[in-house]
């Protein structure tokens, strides 16, 4: 299995607009069209609305970064 990363930034003043679902959908897409690959991400624990885009886009979660409890780990299989 083949691991990929991804990092997702929205800043002002397109930060609550409600750009980065769709414009995520279309990336991911085109990524889950490569077989068998898995992609993680890390996210601060307390940004609750970047965890509810994530898993909205299909990551789940699974721990804490052992070096960096304050964020957690992401992942989607393609």
């Amino acid at each position: 299995t083949k691991w990929d990363t991804i990092a997702f930034r929205a800043y002002h003043p397109y930060r609550g607009k409600g750009k980065m679902k769709p414009f995520s959908k279309y990336v991911l897409s085109i990524w889950k069209k490569q077989p068998e690959k898995k992609m993680w991400l890390e996210v601060y624990k307390n940004n609750e609305p970047g965890i509810r885009l994530y898993e909205k886009l299909g990551f789940s979660k699974v721990g804490l970064n052992k070096e960096d409890t304050d964020r957690i780990v992401m992942t989607m299989e393609s």
